[in-house]
């Protein structure tokens, strides 16, 4: 009817529904792979929304344990990128991670996993992918699994490092905006155990969709000592102002380090990285 010639595959295939449509979450190579994705999914919902969950802690101390992996992990420069999936594998129980809708808006990574026993909902920008810039498609994802932490209970965890949502006019045409806004829309709502540690940067409403600012009910705001904060980064901020290099200086100066903030209460502890696991894990027990 429309005197396009596709085929089934380019017209509706896994891959582009996988990756471009988002209407398929995850792709499996047999049937018998996705039904195990199935069933291990369901493994970390509670029997019905408001249920107990699964958890699988038999002591208050079961888990515990530092990750010094995270100091070589995550570089000191905040324009240098990494692989924020090593960060997740890092901090979750032995063989829990289970990413969600992988191929699909990369520069945000969520998945499903155990931290300490609890099952949790991990949303965390991806800064191996545009920087972790927060795009159309990565709010649309994060928005639509921050619901389904909220219906169901479960903990969310939110890992911030990221230069703001994503500019330019091929972004703003695709939505961006109106998908950021969802994805603030979905923090505001959600009702449960939720920790956001803020790894290395956050600027803009970048830092806000994550569920950063001070009023968003984070049953523990985390940071790193080093993270850089602001309404837009040092570098460009100071050149579309055309400042001089002392006002330069003096914004990179304020938006430099944790302490500043956390003084102001805006981040309730400021923790070495190898500590962010055994933070997470006393917040769920609250």
């Amino acid at each position: 009817a429309l005197g396009i010639d596709a085929s089934p595959t380019e017209l509706g295939g896994s891959a582009l529904h996988a990756r471009q449509s988002g209407v398929a979450h995850n792709v499996g190579a047999t049937e018998a792979e996705c039904f195990a994705m199935a069933r291990y999914f369901f493994s970390l919902l509670p029997d019905k929304a408001g249920g107990p969950l699964p958890e699988t802690r038999t002591q208050p101390s079961a888990g515990l344990r530092r990750v010094e992996a995270l100091q070589d992990i995550i570089p000191p420069l905040p324009s240098e990128p990494y692989n924020m999936r090593q960060v997740l594998e890092a901090l979750v129980d032995s063989q829990s991670l289970f990413e969600l809708q992988p191929d699909y808006g990369r520069s945000m990574l969520v998945a499903l996993a155990r931290i300490g026993g609890v099952p949790c909902m991990i949303i965390a920008n991806q800064p191996a992918v545009e920087a972790g810039a927060v795009t159309t498609q990565g709010a649309l994802k994060a928005s639509h699994f921050i619901e389904v932490a909220h219906h169901f209970g479960l903990p969310l965890i939110s890992l911030v490092d990221n230069p703001g949502v994503m500019p330019g006019p091929v972004a703003e045409a695709s939505g961006v905006l109106k998908a950021a806004a969802h994805m603030f829309l979905a923090q505001r709502r959600y009702r449960g155990r939720k920790v956001v540690a803020t790894l290395r940067k956050a600027f803009g409403f970048g830092s806000s969709v994550m569920g950063m600012n001070p009023w968003d009910a984070q049953t523990v705001s985390l940071a790193l000592p080093s993270v850089n904060l602001g309404g837009v980064p040092a570098i460009g901020g100071a050149a579309a102002a055309r400042a001089s290099e002392e006002e330069a200086a003096h914004l990179r100066e304020i938006q430099s380090g944790a302490w500043v903030p956390a003084d102001a209460m805006a981040f309730d502890k400021v923790i070495e990285p190898a500590e962010l696991r055994n933070e997470i894990i006393a917040a769920l027990y609250l």
